[in-house]
C-alpha cells in the first residue's frame, strides 16, 4: 500500500518539517502546493496559530501554484491531441511564474518553502509586483489559449463525449479537483472546508456538466482566471509582520540567529528544542541525553513520525537491553563520581552494556 517511490515509509523516521523536502516530490508540477497542504494539516494537528502575513502568502502561492500547474496540463493536452501552439503559450507563461517561485523560494522545482508554524523566509520585497506581472503573462496565454481552441472544431471533435466520468464515477474513483468538478460535483475544499482564510476571497467555482475532456478543460481555464483574481485580492491586502508563529515548542528559530548563537536551538532551561506535536496523554520531560526536552506519551514504546510524540534519541538506544530502568536519563560520560551515581539510578551505563555482552570497552555516548 505505498507509493512507488514510499513516501509513507519515509516518513516514518523524519521530523514534521524534515518531511516538507518529501512533499515537493508528491507533485512537482505545484509541489507549493503540497508544502501548504502538508504543513497546514500538521499546524492543525498541533493547534498552531500561523500569522496573517503568512496566510496570504500561503494563499497567493498557492493560487500561482496552480496557474502553472493548469498551464502545463492544458498545454500538454494540446500538443498530445495535436496543438503544439497552444503549448508554447502555456509554456511561455509558466517560465515567468517559475521565475517568482525562484526569487521566493530559491529553487524553481523542489521548493520545501514551508515550515510548521511559518515559512523558510518572507517574499522578497518586489514579491507584488513580480506575482501582478505573473498574473497578467498568465491571463494573456490564457485568452490566447481560449482564441485557438475553444471554438476550434479540430479540437472539439476530439474532446467532446470523449473520456467521460459520470458524477457517481468520479466520486467512486476518488476524483478531485478540476476532473472531478467538470463532472458536475459542486466540491472545492476552498469553498466546502474553508482554510486559510479563503472564506473572506471572492471567487467562484467553475462546475462541468458531461464530465468530457472538453468540460475538463473548460473548468481548467476557468480556473486559472478565478484563481488569478484570488492573487491580485491577496496581493492587494498583503499583511505586514512576521511570518513565523510565535511557538517555541515547534517553531525552528530564524537562520540568522542559530549562525550566531547556539543558545537560540535552547529553551529557557538550556535544554534543546525538538518539535513535536502536543496532544492528550503527553507530558514534557528530558530526554535520554538529558539536556533534551522531548514530548513523550507516558509509555516507552519508540516513536516516529506516523506515531506523534517521538524523540529520535529513544529510537536509536531502545534496542540496547536495560538502558531504561524506570528514569530517562543515561550517562553522558564524565568524571567517576557522577558515572558511579548514574550507575546506582539507573543500571549500567552504555558502555557497561557493551562489556556485559562480550563486545569489549567502548565510548560512552
Amino acid at each position: 500500500g505505498y507509493l512507488h517511490t514510499g513516501f509513507e515509509k519515509l516518513d516514518e523516521y523524519r521530523s514534521y518539517n524534515q518531511f516538507v523536502t518529501l512533499t515537493d516530490r508528491m507533485n512537482y508540477l505545484s509541489p507549493l502546493c503540497n508544502n501548504i497542504g502538508y504543513t497546514h494539516a500538521v499546524e492543525k494537528l498541533m493547534d498552531i496559530e500561523i500569522t496573517p502575513r503568512c496566510r496570504n502568502i500561503r494563499v497567493a502561492l498557492a493560487e500561482l501554484s496552480r496557474l502553472a500547474d493548469h498551464l502545463l496540463c492544458i498545454g500538454t493536452a494540446a500538443l498530445d491531441i495535436g496543438a503544439f501552439t497552444a503549448f508554447l503559450y502555456g509554456f511561455r507563461a509558466r517560465e515567468v511564474l517559475y521565475d517568482l517561485f525562484e526569487a521566493v523560494c530559491g529553487t524553481r522545482l523542489t521548493t520545501s518553502y514551508t515550515r510548521v508554524g511559518g515559512l523558510l523566509r518572507d517574499v522578497p520585497e518586489n514579491f507584488e509586483e513580480m506575482a501582478r506581472e505573473s498574473v497578467e503573462e498568465t491571463l494573456k496565454a490564457t485568452a490566447e489559449i481560449d482564441r485557438l481552441l475553444t471554438h476550434n472544431r479540430i479540437w472539439r471533435d476530439r474532446t467532446e463525449g470523449v473520456g467521460v466520468l459520470s458524477p457517481e464515477d468520479a466520486v467512486a474513483w476518488g476524483a478531485t479537483g478540476p476532473v472531478l468538478r467538470a463532472s458536475g460535483v459542486d466540491w472545492d475544499i476552498r469553498k466546502n472546508e474553508p482554510y486559510l482564510g479563503y472564506e473572506a476571497y471572492d471567487f467562484d467555482i467553475p462546475i462541468g456538466r458531461n464530465g468530457d475532456v472538453y468540460d475538463r478543460y473548460l473548468v481548467r481555464m476557468e480556473e486559472i482566471r478565478q484563481s488569478a483574481k484570488i492573487v491580485r485580492q491577496t496581493v492587494e491586502n498583503l499583511h505586514s509582520g512576521p511570518v513565523n508563529a510565535e511557538e517555541e515548542h515547534a517553531v525552528l528559530p530564524e537562520k540568522s540567529e542559530v549562525y550566531d548563537s547556539m543558545e537560540s536551538l535552547q529553551d529557557d532551561h538550556g535544554r534543546t528544542r525538538t518539535y513535536a506535536a502536543r496532544g492528550r496523554g503527553i507530558r514534557r520531560h528530558r530526554g535520554a541525553e538529558r539536556r533534551t526536552g522531548v514530548f513523550h506519551r507516558q509509555r516507552r514504546k519508540p516513536r516516529t513520525l506516523s506515531d506523534p510524540g517521538t524523540s529520535a534519541v529513544f529510537h536509536k538506544l531502545f534496542f540496547i537491553p536495560h538502558v531504561d530502568q524506570g528514569t530517562h536519563a543515561v550517562g553522558r560520560g564524565g568524571d567517576s563520581g557522577q558515572s558511579e551515581r548514574h550507575r546506582r539510578r539507573t543500571g549500567p551505563l552504555i558502555g557497561d552494556i557493551a562489556r556485559i555482552h562480550g563486545r569489549g570497552a567502548c565510548a560512552r555516548g
